[in-house]
């Protein structure tokens, strides 16, 4: 080991004198590039350096000039050229070191300029957030681009802004320019790419070892002129060896059976990397679990393998696997668990490897679907930067806040609705740091209302006022109507509407809290104090009136509202806005033409049959009869179907009516047109002595007591 050091140690002098390297580099990097074995080795060199020996024997870590003392590797411009820092919020131990490589005493480009190159060129950087196409298409398109297997959009669209941003940054002379030359973008390619790999975030192209350059000296004491990845390479394809003959040794008496069902580590990983047979691997090792744990159905285990889009299995393949011991069966899922840790070895780092306890079948299929268009779980929660805590994302408490709001939801309700939600989307239950206090929420929905309020107080601003390219100015309006939710609650709606830039209107609910008297004056009072609290003090003078449903209490609750606001305006100085173009404002009183069609209607039966009077049953108007036949069949509803039924029998050809009558409703004529009609529809079906239906009717409930008025 102590050769080894003091390779490393010249190779770093000789080094510094030749040439500095820019980005600070991860130590998972640095210790394969200084041709050590591990991170632990790596920060064994660093202590010896620190003490001056090599702690093999006792010498020194380099026996002659210009290393004559220790060196203390967190110090920068020390005689190696390198020094390591933290960069973590704490900056402990936990923290892991990034070296720098400063042959001109200091690094190129600090730390923090570095992340953000790295987060303008992944997509993550904050500020994406404005731009949710361009954030996309880096995120899917970076990694493509860097390790040339694609990536044309990201080229041709976001390497010239990368570029142009951080143009201070590049060896190569750049304008703070998107308008770049071919050789140009060559150039700041290639340092991204470098940046790229010294990070860890693809795989470095040509094994970075600085043992490769040492000088002759160096070589005589025992340098390794390999690549990290050839000897990674060497060292899993030894350990795989190793694997599979302790495997055969174990297994000599299951020859037979591997042969039957092919199931050895160096079958199975030929199958998935030269075959890419991904089915028939995951469905092998479904099988086989559910043996280990006891469930020999093989129909079951075929349709939950089939659910995901696996390879049933024959019985002749089934019986092979259930002849396994148990034992067997053990080290047959150890292959799996092997495969599973060279599939993520594969795999870009960090990206969509698969976690231990995953079925090969399960993330074949999840694979499958994400291909197919299928997006994953929402990311529901981030870390809060205050207490290192899970939080809701903001996105994700305004999303609960809607449903909360639009569906009347009770909070402490609201957590058993998402886990049941997390059950049918997810397949699963969700777990105890995924929900939120109630208190939580509460918070967050405040916090959502006030956002909502704020932002539809930005559009107003923008679209209500003096805002007419003409000079006149834009107003809004308000619809408001009284309403029973109960027998005794009596409610007040007000709604604002409006038609915005967009050409659409908006119809906002102010509130439907309860009434404060039941005058117009009372409701008035109330419109003004809604629209004073929900609406932005620059936009509440210019209220233009309302739609009302021509009751005179609801056009004089408009008036009311109206010299309310006028008042109001007085009192706060802003007399000028009680007038347009010199005139004093009047409201805009819009009239509901679905009311004006019922006092059509009323005017119309008024003027032919008169008013019904109370009281007055032998009265001949329709509405009168409307109600008349009501009361008369509600009191005994059963006993007067069946005298209807007995007289439709003195029919010579069966016929059926079932009497369904409605109270008379004033102005309310379509309820009224289908009663009549129904009633119509009896007065038309004659009998044998050719009376009428409803003639025969009244006259049978008249001698057992049905009359109207009669209690």
């Amino acid at each position: 080991m102590g050769s080894k050091f003091h390779q490393t140690a010249f190779a770093l002098y000789e080094r510094s004198r030749q040439h500095r390297v820019k980005w600070w580099r991860d130590e998972t990097h640095v210790y394969k590039m200084l041709g050590l074995d591990s991170v632990d080795q790596l920060n064994e060199f660093v202590l010896q350096c620190g003490r001056g020996y090599s702690g093999v024997g006792g010498s020194k870590i380099v026996n002659q000039e210009p290393f004559s003392a220790s060196i203390d590797l967190q110090t920068p411009g020390n005689i190696l050229g390198i020094h390591w820092s933290r960069f973590g919020r704490k900056s402990d131990s936990r923290d892991p070191k990034y070296y720098a490589f400063e042959y001109d005493n200091a690094a190129a480009v600090s730390f923090k300029q570095q992340q953000e190159i790295l987060q303008w060129v992944q997509g993550t950087h904050r500020q994406l957030q404005q731009w949710p196409e361009m954030k996309q298409r880096r995120i899917e398109s970076w990694y493509a681009w860097a390790t040339g297997a694609g990536g044309e959009a990201f080229h041709t669209h976001d390497l010239p802004f990368i570029a142009a941003a951080f143009s201070h940054c590049w060896d190569a002379d750049i304008p703070a320019s998107t308008n770049l030359s071919r050789e140009q973008l060559r150039q700041v390619e290639e340092e991204i790419v470098e940046l790229l790999e010294v990070s860890g975030l693809i795989p470095a192209k040509n094994g970075p070892n600085i043992i490769r350059r040492v000088s002759a000296r160096t070589r005589r004491v025992g340098a390794v002129d390999t690549t990290s990845a050839d000897t990674d390479r060497r060292v899993r394809q030894r350990v795989d060896e190793s694997d599979d003959e302790s495997e055969s040794s174990e297994e000599e008496s299951d020859d037979e059976v591997n042969e039957a069902i092919s199931i050895d580590y160096g079958h199975i990983r030929k199958k998935w990397f030269d075959d890419h047979d991904y089915l028939y691997v995951g469905s092998i090792e479904y099988a086989i679990t559910q043996v280990y744990a006891g469930n020999t159905n093989l129909s079951e285990i075929n349709t939950d393998i089939e659910f995901l889009g696996g390879c049933g299995l024959s019985e002749e393949h089934f019986d092979s696997i259930k002849l396994l011991r148990k034992q067997v069966l053990s080290r047959k899922l150890k292959n799996f668990s092997k495969l599973r840790q060279a599939i993520n070895v594969a795999m870009p780092t960090n990206l969509f490897h698969i976690r231990p306890e995953m079925q090969l079948l399960k993330w074949v299929s999840d694979g499958r679907r994400y291909s197919n268009g299928e997006q994953m779980p929402r990311k529901t929660h981030s870390i809060s930067r205050d207490n290192k805590q899970k939080q809701l994302t903001d996105e994700s408490a305004y999303m609960l806040y809607k449903m909360y709001v639009a569906y009347d939801l009770s909070l402490n309700k609201l957590n058993g609705l998402l886990n049941c939600m997390g059950v049918y989307f997810l397949g699963r239950r969700l777990e105890l740091n995924e929900f939120s206090s109630t208190t939580t929420m509460r918070n967050w929905f405040k916090r959502s209302s006030l956002i909502d309020r704020h932002l539809a107080s930005m559009d107003d601003l923008q679209t209500f006022g003096y805002k007419s390219p003409n000079g006149f100015p834009v107003l809004y309006y308000i619809v408001t109507d009284d309403t029973k939710h109960g027998k005794h609650d009596t409610r007040h709606a007000v709604i604002r509407t409006g038609v915005y830039p967009d050409g659409r209107p908006r119809y906002i609910v102010l509130t439907s809290s309860s009434a404060v008297t039941k005058d117009a004056k009372g409701n008035a009072t109330l419109n003004l104090e809604v629209i004073k609290k929900l609406v932005h003090p620059d936009v509440l003078p210019f209220l233009g009136g309302g739609t009302v449903d021509n009751a005179g209490s609801a056009r004089v609750e408009m008036k009311e509202t109206n010299e309310e606001l006028i008042t109001y305006l007085e009192e706060h100085d802003k007399t000028e806005l009680t007038m347009f173009f010199g005139v004093v404002r009047r409201p805009v009183i819009i009239p509901d033409w679905f009311h004006i069609d019922n006092l059509t209607i009323q005017a119309a039966s008024t003027v032919f049959s008169g008013d019904p009077e109370r009281g007055n049953f032998g009265q001949f108007h329709p509405r009168q009869l409307i109600q008349s036949i009501y009361d008369i069949h509600s009191r005994v509803p059963e006993m007067s179907q069946q005298i209807v039924d007995d007289i439709l029998r003195e029919c010579p050809e069966p016929m059926e009516y079932t009497l369904r009558p409605m109270r008379e409703r004033p102005q309310r004529w379509r309820v009224n047109g289908i009663a009549a009609d129904r009633i119509l529809t009896a007065l038309d079906i004659t009998l044998p002595d050719d009376e009428n239906l409803m003639a025969r009717w009244a006259a049978e409930m008249f001698l057992l007591g049905g009359k109207v008025g009669v209690g």
